[in-house]
């Protein structure tokens, strides 16, 4: 694999999300999709999202660091990401253990937030920040670092990473990625 030179490198933290946004996995009593999974880990079926193979190698060569934060377990966390990537390339391997767990007073169940603060041991701070996640939700609590993505549900034709690995080579050079609006770029027809 082809790195980029060191002065190619954008001074900034990637943090991924996995389901729905990197993976769509289902368990034993979900059901089929039309098309066989690509992968399988332990009595999950796991679909990768088209193009996650020219993503990471792409964010892995332009990010200073690349992490993986997923509101699952420890466990199926670790085996997902040996599916995708050597994990010694990671910058860290997060899961619902180094998330937030808040009620919603609505509907009275509790949701899991992936607190920025949490990210201040990595030596980055929230300037330069990328979360990419489907649920924003989760999120609340650094919505200005997030860059939403449409949820990945096992579509053989979904283009998603493609066109955000184009959206990310824009926000990789701006100083403080909080002030760049990033709701709308999926709808960009210039992606």
């Amino acid at each position: 694999m082809n790195e980029a030179p060191p002065e190619a490198r954008w001074s900034k933290l990637l943090v991924l999300d996995l389901d729905e946004t990197l993976i769509h996995a289902r368990g034993p009593s979900q059901g089929e999709l039309p098309w066989p999974p690509h992968r399988r880990l332990g009595s999950y079926r796991v679909w990768l999202r088209p193009g996650l193979a020219e993503f990471l190698r792409h964010v892995l060569a332009r990010f200073a660091g690349v992490g993986l934060w997923t509101v699952a377990t420890s466990d199926y966390a670790r085996g997902v990401a040996s599916m995708l990537v050597d994990p010694a390339r990671l910058a860290f391997i997060y899961s619902r253990g180094r998330c937030t767990a808040l009620r919603d007073p609505d509907r009275g169940r509790r949701y899991w937030v992936k607190d920025i603060r949490k990210l201040s041991s990595t030596g980055f701070d929230e300037a330069s920040i990328l979360f990419v996640d489907d649920k924003p939700r989760g999120l609340e609590r650094s919505y200005a670092n997030l860059v939403p993505i449409h949820p990945f549900m096992g579509e053989p034709d979904d283009r998603e990473l493609a066109r955000l690995t184009r959206y990310l080579d824009e926000l990789g050079p701006v100083e403080d990625v909080r002030s760049v609006d990033k709701r709308g770029w999926a709808r960009r027809e210039d992606l």
